[in-house]
Formats: C-alpha cells, sequence, structure tokens
C-alpha cells in the first residue's frame, strides 16, 4: 500500500476469481457452465488474503467475505480484489448494503470492484 498505513477498522473483502474456459467445454454451454474443478475456491480465499495482508493489521478485522469463482468472459485468466473499509458503531452489525454474494457475475461484470486493492479513504 505504498507509504499509506494499514487499515485499522473492521474490511470488507470481495475476490473474483475469473479462471479460463476449457478447450473441451461444449459450445452449448459456454454461457452457463460453472467452475467446478480444482483449485477450490478456498484456496484462491486464502492466496487472495494472504497476498492483501499489509492491507490491514490482523486477520481478524475482515468481518465480511464475498468471493466466486467463474469463467472469464474474454478467456483470460484474472483476479478482482476489493477491499473496503468501514466503521460501524459498536456493538452495531456491519450493514451489507444490499449486495449479494450468491449473485452470479461473469468474469467480475456488474461488480463495483476495481482490479487490484483498493487504497484507504
Amino acid at each position: 500500500m505504498g507509504d499509506r498505513p494499514p487499515f485499522s477498522g473492521p474490511v470488507r473483502v470481495e475476490v473474483t476469481a475469473a479462471v479460463a474456459m476449457p478447450a473441451s467445454a461444449p459450445k452449448r454451454d459456454r454461457l452457463t457452465a460453472q467452475p467446478i474443478r480444482r483449485p477450490d475456491l478456498d484456496n484462491y480465499i486464502k492466496l487472495a488474503l494472504d497476498g492483501c495482508g499489509p492491507c490491514w493489521r490482523d486477520d481478524a478485522q475482515v468481518v465480511e467475505l464475498c468471493a466466486r469463482k467463474v469463467y472469464a468472459s474474454d478467456g483470460r485468466p484474472h483476479w478482482t480484489i476489493a477491499v473496503e473499509a468501514d466503521a460501524p458503531d459498536v456493538g452495531e452489525p456491519v450493514p451489507s448494503r444490499g449486495r449479494s454474494c450468491a449473485r452470479r457475475d461473469r468474469g467480475g461484470q456488474g461488480c463495483r470492484a476495481a482490479p487490484g486493492v483498493a487504497s484507504p479513504p
């Protein structure tokens, strides 16, 4: 994060791992296919959180995590990782702001997250 200090409060993390579609995938299934082969989504999550470690002081600060593994719409594998600082009142639940981790997303399209890791405000 350069010369910026790490986040000190609760953070939300959104991870999208867009993987290459195998050439063996039938053309009729390419729009609806889901990447169910290895590596597992939890391995992508671990890698993303370990790589973003300098963005916060302690992993316990991650209070919301949204992750998905999709086929890259343009065929090129890539990652989208967004880190958002949030400072709710003590004892108040962290609002989800109407987002849902269950939404279907092709290659990060429709996500408000930009490629890379966001800087603190």
